[in-house]
């Protein structure tokens, strides 16, 4: 792992790994990065340090890992069609991978830079979990369900509806936040869906919330699934602290039955098992990349550093990180926090840190605390010293 307070020091650090040539000349190499500006920007810094830069794609953690599971337990790589005219590389069911097929020679510019995909972080053409496909499959499932037990309050929010028009526009906005939730579901929470305590439910049976699933969380503040921001709510949407809350798991176990089980949380399950049978630690699996890079990573699901860690035991894994300290500051708090860990009763009290970090840097903080429980790292140094830069410098 490469850490430091400065991305030019990072850029620095991976562009000395792309310079070990991989074992086979057409092998591309992978860096993952989080957004298109950044797939965008990388490029140009690479090309201005290597002065051409060729071969390099740079998907998104979603579609690599989508990638990396058929690869490994499908034996295709994923359905990608290369764009026209523009260096694009589009997947068939519109998510795109971005990529550097052909960076300029000699001037340190990147040829494509501008044909870096449009697709968001979407998942493969074919998924029947992806949320596209989600979105429609429930739109048509839950109509017919309605008068079943548990849909008390999805029917009632539909039929608030003043029109036809509007219920159908009620259901497809609807469809589109549990789609989300779901999804949020299966990356946060795969233990719990793989289980069969399905969505809102704890083990114990105590309604839950997966992180980030903000259809819900909107729900249980009494605004509308689908609802647009600002509007007022005419009638109360399905929320998940109602007494009939077991249309979220009837509803998933359809879409099971009709469409199966191969979804993240258990394509994720099967690519470890499949990993840890490949041989020793060290020997890679057919499918995977000889390297893989993951480039200014604010945050990921615990299912993907667990991943991550799993791969790292079979090709060379770095992440290339921005940390404004090179001190552990996973255990700092907010001030809000550290009050609600002293009313905890088991007595344990965390510290209240420096605000600027409690507060705009907890996604990063939650990565470094899932990484150091991930297991053993090397870091990446430069000349025998850390890659931080002490401000003013």
């Amino acid at each position: 792992m490469a850490r430091s307070n400065r991305t030019e020091e990072l850029v620095g650090a991976l562009a000395d790994a792309l310079k070990r040539p991989l074992g086979s000349s057409t092998a591309p190499e992978v860096i993952v990065v989080q957004s298109r500006g950044m797939a965008r920007w990388l490029q140009q810094a690479l090309a201005m340090r290597l002065g051409v830069l060729a071969g390099c794609e740079f998907p998104f953690p979603r579609r690599f890992f989508d990638d990396a599971f058929a690869a490994v337990l499908d034996g295709a790589a994923g359905s990608e069609v290369a764009g026209a005219g523009n260096g694009t590389a589009a997947g068939v069911g519109g998510a795109s991978r971005p990529r550097s097929d052909v960076a300029g020679a000699g001037n340190g510019t990147a040829a494509g830079v501008g044909g870096v995909g449009v697709g968001g972080d979407g998942a493969g053409a074919l998924d029947p979990f992806a949320p596209e496909q989600l979105t429609l499959a429930i739109a048509a499932l839950l109509p017919g369900r309605l008068d079943r037990p548990g849909y008390g309050s999805v029917a009632r929010y539909l039929d608030a509806a003043e029109d036809d028009a509007a219920r159908g526009l009620r259901l497809l906005q609807l469809s589109e936040q549990i789609a989300h939730a779901f999804d949020q579901q299966i990356v946060y929470r795969p233990e719990q869906v793989l289980a069969g305590t399905w969505f809102g439910r704890g083990a114990a049976g105590t309604a839950s919330q997966a992180p980030g699933a903000a259809s819900e969380a909107r729900a249980t503040t009494g605004a509308p699934l689908g609802t647009p921001p600002g509007t007022t709510p005419q009638a109360s949407a399905p929320s998940a602290s109602d007494a009939d809350e077991g249309w979220q798991g009837d509803l998933f176990g359809a879409l099971v039955g009709r469409h199966g089980d191969d979804h993240v949380a258990r394509r994720a399950a099967r690519w470890i098992e499949v990993l840890e049978g490949a041989g020793n630690a060290g020997q890679r699996a057919a499918g995977l990349p000889e390297r893989l890079s993951l480039f200014g990573v604010a945050s990921l699901p615990p299912l993907y550093v667990k991943l991550l860690a799993a791969l790292g035991q079979h090709i060379d894994v770095t992440l290339y990180l921005l940390s404004p300290t090179r001190e552990y500051w996973g255990d700092v708090r907010s001030r809000r926090e550290a009050r609600r860990d002293r009313a905890r009763k088991d007595g344990m009290v965390a510290a209240e840190g420096h605000p600027l970090l409690a507060s705009w840097g907890r996604l990063s903080r939650e990565l470094q605390e899932q990484i150091e429980e991930a297991g053993h790292y090397d870091e990446v140094t430069s000349a025998g010293t850390d890659l931080y830069v002490e401000p003013g410098e």
